[in-house]
């Protein structure tokens, strides 16, 4: 029997999406392609946000961040921010933009991303060393997958980070 939040068809096709994937963004590539389920991009509507297990901080939830853009990627604000975020940030960055709250050395590359995403219609992937805002240095990776309300144009991103401080 075929578990419903792992479809062999989805991961046969995305070539990720088994129960034991490990790594954030396979998992966060997943779920993105069970949202979209069929449309061009998922839409920042569908996701459940206000859902006991987002509310909670289980699952996923911990690691994803959710971004609003309006014109320009030095416009975006942060909708949703799970604690792994808050934990580089130093604080809950829901609200702001992220050049308000982001260590420099994370937000140089992920403004390149969020554009990259932004303009490709695709998921990207950033990884590197960062220092966090209280100066721990970390290694992360994360993942920027674009969302579209109208299915034309990237109007928010869903985000994925996880991150491992370096040993001193």
């Amino acid at each position: 029997m075929t578990d419903p939040k792992y479809p062999l068809a989805l991961s046969a096709n995305i070539g990720i999406g088994r129960k034991n994937e490990r790594r954030l963004t396979g998992r966060a590539l997943l779920y993105w392609w069970t949202l979209k389920a069929g449309d061009p991009l998922p839409r920042h509507s569908s996701l459940p946000l206000d859902s006991s297990e987002a509310v909670a901080g289980e699952g996923l939830w911990p690691n994803f961040f959710t971004v609003a853009l309006p014109e320009g990627t030095d416009d975006s604000t942060f909708v949703y921010c799970g604690s792994a975020l808050s934990e580089v940030a130093g604080a809950n960055c829901a609200g702001k933009r992220p050049a308000q709250c982001l260590p420099p050395t994370l937000w140089d590359k992920l403004r390149y991303i969020f554009e990259a995403a932004k303009d490709s219609m695709k998921p990207l992937t950033a990884s590197g060393r960062l220092e966090t805002m209280d100066g721990q240095l970390a290694l992360y990776r994360a993942i920027i997958l674009p969302l579209s309300e109208d299915g034309r144009a990237v109007d928010h991103l869903l985000g994925a980070i996880s991150f491992k401080f370096e040993r001193g």
